[in-house]
This record gives C-alpha cells, sequence and structure tokens, in this order.
C-alpha cells in the first residue's frame, strides 16, 4: 500500500510570480513535467552566465576605482582584487570543510619526536601534553631571535 504524501497547495500561492499558470500547477502528464524541467535548466544556465558576466563587469569598475585611489594600474587592481577573492573563496571551503567551532572538539593526543629514540612518541597525558606544547611554542619563538630587528640590542 502506497503512502499517500501531503502536499501544501497553499504554499504554492507564494509562488504567483513565477508565471506559471494554475493548470500547470495540477498537470501531471510526465512529458510536460520534462519539457517544463529543461527549459527551467535552459534558462538557469543562461542566469549562470549572465552573472559570470556581470560579475566580471564589476570586478573591472572595482578595479579601476581601486587603481584610482592608490594610483597603480587597473591590472595590477583587478590582480590584487582576484587573489583577495580566491583567498576568501579558500578559507570559506577550509570553514566549510572543518566545520563549526562547535563541533570542534578539544586536542587530546599530540605526536612528537622521542630525542633520545628518535621515534614518533604518542602524548595523550594532559601534564605532557601541555609540556610538549609550551617547548614547541618556545623552540618555534626563538627562531625570531637571530632576525635583525630581534637581534638589536637597543630593544
Amino acid at each position: 500500500m502506497a503512502k499517500a504524501k501531503l502536499f501544501n497547495w497553499h504554499l504554492l500561492e507564494a509562488f504567483h510570480f513565477i508565471g506559471i499558470s494554475q493548470e500547470d500547477h495540477h498537470n501531471t502528464n510526465f512529458t510536460f513535467i520534462n519539457t517544463q524541467l529543461r527549459e527551467v535548466r535552459k534558462a538557469w544556465r543562461e542566469i549562470k552566465k549572465q552573472a559570470t558576466i556581470t560579475h566580471e563587469q564589476f570586478l573591472e569598475d572595482q578595479a579601476s576605482d581601486y587603481a584610482l585611489r592608490l594610483n597603480t594600474s587597473v591590472v595590477n587592481a583587478l590582480k590584487a582584487i582576484n587573489n583577495s577573492e580566491l583567498s576568501r573563496r579558500d578559507y570559506a571551503k577550509l570553514r566549510q570543510i572543518l566545520g563549526h567551532r562547535k563541533d570542534k572538539l578539544a586536542l587530546t593526543q599530540i605526536s612528537i619526536m622521542d630525542p633520545i629514540t628518535q621515534q614518533m612518541k604518542l602524548v595523550t597525558e594532559k601534564h605532557e601534553l601541555e609540556t610538549s606544547i609550551c617547548e614547541r611554542n618556545q623552540n618555534h619563538a626563538r627562531q625570531a631571535l637571530h632576525t635583525p630587528i630581534a637581534s638589536d640590542p637597543i630593544l
């Protein structure tokens, strides 16, 4: 026995601006539905093409304004804008992959190189974790001591 599917016909009234007639809403002919679906997909592809063209025009306008303000060429300004957008997209992908902050868990283990045996060691105890991370941070921060700014005796 097939389950009766409930459809909220009253919600279709919100889509009156789409231009689908009332008769088309009730038409269940398979070929009609496929034809309409093809037309909608074709329109969607055209809209996506237009969006790309509009976006490129917008970027060119922004680049010319940016070039005037910073006294640089339009080509360099366009490169800077494209790099900025690329970076923004990359970080958005990373945020999507990593998930929300609520999904992140606490650090429970790390792998470190054992100085005596020269083999990787898995650290899971809280005290050892804290000590290992502090040692790593100290060694990492000391790298800046050999730069010209840090080696200046005035500082």
